[in-house]
């Protein structure tokens, strides 16, 4: 499992003015975590490879406002 599949699985539990206090994160996710050896990071390629696809879309207008995003994250 990478850390951005880890990441993905975590859920955020927000109070009643939307502000973010708490994570809850499943026990397989918890449990790589303590071992320390199975979550990895992707590699400088998967990173190039992402920024590039994000800039191809910024191009392609393939975008949304950062509110937006902030919004559905609950942390703002």
């Amino acid at each position: 499992m990478t850390a951005t599949e880890a990441q993905a699985l975590v859920k955020y539990i927000t109070n009643a003015e939307g502000q973010t206090t708490d994570a809850l994160v499943p026990l397989s996710v918890w449990e790589a975590l303590l071992e320390g050896s199975t979550l990895e990071d992707p590699d400088a390629e998967e990173i190039a490879a992402s920024i590039e696809r994000g800039l191809e879309d910024i191009k392609a207008g393939r975008t949304r406002p950062i509110a937006e995003l902030l919004d559905s994250l609950g942390r703002f």
